[in-house]
This record gives structure tokens, sequence and C-alpha cells, in this order.
């Protein structure tokens, strides 16, 4: 490998490994009145393991739990009783393995023109927030997020920070806006 390939993959590489990624979107039910939603409880049927036992160990369930309810406090939503709740929040965990070519470098517009494709294998985490309206058990909002946890998912404390980042950037697509 020449010179200039050597450094350019090496910088490619620096930059995924420096860089993270979040990527974030939502559907709301264009239907649905968020100005009517007051107060909310976690769906007690809807308390699936993820299935990997990294967060299945560690204090995710309720640090995803906290982090939530603290966004929906700040939006002036009181948590109550399942049985009196205007909507209902369960959510969806997974980290699987990903494959990206060049995505630092395409997302800044560059183009690469080399004889070989450099192949990063890191693992994605996604965490689905849904939030569902009791009355009419309709889906109202579903939030996702997509970041890299390429060595996060071995350490609580990293686990933690980066689930605190990806649950407030969801909640910055929840249609109800932070109370004064």
């Amino acid at each position: 490998m020449s010179r200039t390939k050597w450094s350019i993959s090496a910088l490619t590489l620096l930059a995924t490994a420096g860089c993270v990624t979040v990527r974030v979107a939502a559907d709301i039910d264009p239907h649905a009145d968020f100005s009517s939603y007051q107060t909310y409880a976690w769906d007690p049927d809807h308390t699936d393991s993820t299935g990997d036992p990294r967060m299945d160990d560690t204090d995710f369930d309720s640090w995803v739990r906290s982090f939530v309810a603290d966004g929906l406090v700040a939006r002036g939503l009181r948590e109550t009783q399942e049985s009196s709740a205007d909507l209902l929040i369960h959510y969806h965990a997974s980290v699987h393995q990903r494959f990206d070519v060049y995505t630092v470098d395409s997302e800044r517009g560059y183009e690469y023109h080399g004889e070989e494709e450099q192949l990063f294998d890191y693992e994605e985490g996604t965490l689905v927030l849904c939030m569902v309206d009791r009355s009419t058990s309709r889906v109202v909002w579903r939030g996702y997020v997509h970041t890299n946890v390429e060595g996060v998912m071995d350490d609580p404390e990293l686990i933690e920070e980066r689930l605190t980042e990806a649950v407030h950037k969801v909640l910055e697509r929840f249609p109800v806006p932070l109370a004064r």
C-alpha cells in the first residue's frame, strides 16, 4: 500500500473512532393531539429483554426509564399509574454488527477513488422509544436513535453516558416542547 493510501486509511480510521455519529428519526401520528397528553406510565406488558447480556446485566433498563422520565417531566408530563395514564411508553434496544464504507468521508461530501474499498466493522446500538395513546391503543409517536457503540458496551459508565445522549437526542423529536 502506498504511503498516501496508508495515510488516508489511517486518518479515516481515526476519524471514525473519534467521531460518534448519532442518527435520529421519529414517526408522528398526524392525528394525535399532543397538547392533550398530561400523564404517562411505562407499559407493564412491554418489559422485553434486550437479548444482549451486556445491557441486561447492567442498570440499562433503569437508566432508560430515568432519562426518559427526566425528558418528559421537562416537557410538563407527569408519571402516573398505568390505568389512568394518557400515554403508555415502551422501548426496544439492540446492539448488532454493522459494516460501513467510508461514512465519515461521504457525510462530508468526499469521494474515495482508491483501488480498494475500506470496510469498517463495528457495533451499532439502536434504541426505539414508543408512546401509545392508552385510550385508543395507537402508537402516536415512535423515536429511533442509532449510534456506534464500539468499545462502549463493556463499560457501564460509557453505556450510561452514551444512553443519556441517545435519549436526549431522540426526545428532541418528541412534539411536546420543553416546559417553561
